[in-house]
Order: C-alpha cells, then sequence, then structure tokens
C-alpha cells in the first residue's frame, strides 16, 4: 500500500539573487512498511526532499512544480495549519544536527514531555514510562532527564531526538542522517530498533544518508541523486549488483569491501555542480568516463533497465557492455 507519493518535485533556492537548483523532477513512492534510501553527496539536494514534504523549507526557497501526496491531499497545497496536524503523528523527521535543535531553556524530560503531549492524550505517569521504555531500548541513560541540552554530548542528544520520533508511532519516518554523530556500536543498536520498530508497526521509512553501507543494511528501496536529480533508482539489491549508471558505479567502486580491501579504491574526478551553473545536458557528462557528444547536449530521463531498476543515461544498455576501464 503507497503512503506516500511524490511527483515530478522541483525546488529553487534564492541566494544572493541567484537561483540554485536544489531539486530537479524527483519522482518515487513509499509503500507501508517499506523503506527508501535516500544516497548522495553533501549538496545533491537529498534534505530538501525531507523538508519539502514535511513544509518545512526555509523563505527563500520556492517549490517550480510537483506534488507530494499524502492520504489524497497534496501536501504542498495544505495551509500551514493543516500540515501541522500531519507533523508528529502522521509523519516526523529526524533533521540532521543535535544541539541547535533543542530549545536550551528547557530540560530533557521538557522536550520530551511537551512532544508526546502535542501528540496523545497520555497521563503524566503513562508520559514518564513511555519516556523511560525508549531510554532503555535506545540505550540512553535515564539521569540524563534533568539535564539540559548544552550538558549533554551530541551522540546523546541524536539519540533522544530518534526517541522523540518513535514515542509517537508516525506512519512514516524521515530519518535525516540520525546516526551521524553515533560511533558504530550505538550506530548498529540504533538501526536494528528503528527496523525493529518499522517492522512492529508497519512504518515507512524515508533514510537519507551519504553513508552507502548504511543504504546497503536499511533499505529496500534507493534513490541515488547528484546535482538535484535521481540518476538511478530501484531495488536496493539491483542497484548495488548491478549499477546502470557511471555515477553510481564509481561510488561503489569507491567503496571498501571484504572483496577489494587489498586493490586501489577508484575515485571520482572533478566536482559537483553549483547549483546556479549546471551543465547542459546530461548532469554527470563533465565527470563521466563514457561521455559522449549526445551527453553534452541533450538531458536525458530515467530509463528502465530491469524491473525496479531505472537509470537516467544515454547509454545504459551499452554501459553495461562496456569496461570499467573506459578513460
Amino acid at each position: 500500500m503507497c503512503v506516500l507519493k511524490v511527483e515530478k518535485l522541483s525546488l529553487n533556492y534564492n541566494l544572493n539573487k541567484k537561483e540554485i537548483v536544489a531539486v530537479r523532477d524527483v519522482s518515487f513512492s513509499l509503500e507501508k512498511g517499506r523503506t527508501v534510501g535516500i544516497f548522495g553527496e553533501t549538496g545533491s539536494g537529498k534534505s530538501s526532499i525531507g523538508l519539502a514534504i514535511m513544509g518545512l523549507l526555509p523563505l527563500n526557497s520556492s517549490i517550480i512544480s510537483g506534488k507530494i501526496i499524502y492520504k489524497g491531499k497534496n501536501l504542498l497545497n495544505l495551509k500551514e495549519k493543516e500540515i501541522n496536524q500531519i507533523r508528529g503523528k502522521g509523519i516526523f523527521l529526524i533533521m540532521q544536527g543535535g544541539r541547535e535543535l533543542f530549545d536550551p531553556t528547557l530540560s530533557i524530560r521538557q522536550h520530551l514531555e511537551e512532544v508526546l503531549n502535542a501528540r496523545s492524550q497520555m497521563t503524566g505517569e503513562e508520559v514518564a514510562v513511555k519516556i523511560l521504555e525508549f531510554f532503555e531500548i535506545l540505550m540512553i541513560e535515564k539521569d540524563v532527564l534533568n539535564a539540559m541540552p548544552s550538558e549533554l554530548s551530541e551522540g546523546t542528544l541524536q539519540k533522544i531526538l530518534i526517541s522523540m520520533a518513535l514515542m509517537n508511532k508516525p506512519e512514516i519516518l524521515i530519518a535525516d542522517e540520525p546516526t551521524s554523530n553515533l560511533d558504530m556500536i550505538n550506530q548498529y543498536r540504533v538501526l536494528k530498533e528503528i527496523r525493529r520498530f518499522q517492522t512492529r508497526h508497519d512504518m515507512g521509512l524515508i533514510f537519507i544518508t551519504h553513508d552507502l553501507s548504511i543504504i546497503a543494511n536499511i533499505a529496500d528501496d534507493v534513490l541515488v541523486m547528484y546535482g538535484g536529480e535521481i540518476v538511478e533508482k530501484g531495488d536496493i539489491y539491483k542497484v548495488f549488483l548491478n549499477p546502470g549508471h557511471p555515477y553510481t558505479k564509481r561510488l561503489l567502486a569507491a567503496f571498501p569491501t571484504l572483496d577489494n580491501y587489498k586493490k586501489d579504491l577508484e575515485f571520482i574526478p572533478g566536482n559537483l555542480p553549483a547549483g546556479d551553473n549546471l551543465p547542459t545536458g546530461c548532469i554527470f557528462h563533465p565527470r563521466c568516463v563514457y561521455c559522449q557528444e549526445k551527453c553534452r547536449k541533450e538531458r536525458p530521463f530515467l530509463s528502465k533497465l530491469a524491473d525496479n531498476h531505472y537509470v537516467m543515461c544515454h547509454f545504459v544498455n551499452e554501459i553495461q557492455q562496456w569496461s570499467d576501464n573506459v578513460v
């Protein structure tokens, strides 16, 4: 069952009187109980998608086109009061960052009580039990309840943000780099508990990260983003085991595995394009080893490589046969 559908979403930012392309023609759907992983480098537009879904884009942003459909309604057309009824219970966003997301004048207990009371009719005792339950699950010391945000580490604050999200049992959870401040042990534990919670409550999950290993372990479907566009999307196994886009191929070749740990890892020459100066044609062509004249002039569109596997490349079928050693 589809719980969220994003259709041809495009949005820009206005910065120093320049129009910066952040997201261009992004489309995907989220099924109940499944995870869509959104992967991309910093500046690829992945976080802007989460903010757009929640109606939390900054004032200097503008939606150029598209729809975000949730329960038959286009979220982009809702008034603030209407979308505020959806935030927290229907859709919850765990944002990047830690300390800056907390009110420095409120204790951790006050933050958690405020979140729970805003979306439920629980008694004070029920709230207290619920908080301790999730603190135990996520390995958070109960002593931090009376602490102020300034007294805690970024990692602890990040786990508290995750507990806030799960306590409300949202239908959809958008997690934007939720474990970036955690060590490997805590990261593994938190991801395991998120998946367990998701299975128990049939929750849809959008997981945004730049870490390929997390995407590989948590996602059912993946969107590979570059310069604000989806360059490849589909079933996680199909994309990772048979990547069709040159960008995805190079990313995976640059990632250390048990099979290639003795080899020199590859790298992608050049830099991500600036949003106010995107290249003509294929957005990846200045860095692509397979680039042809058509790539410089014509923008490609997502084409089907296999069932639930789409690639934005003019020569996706040919590249599957060409050697990765093309220079």
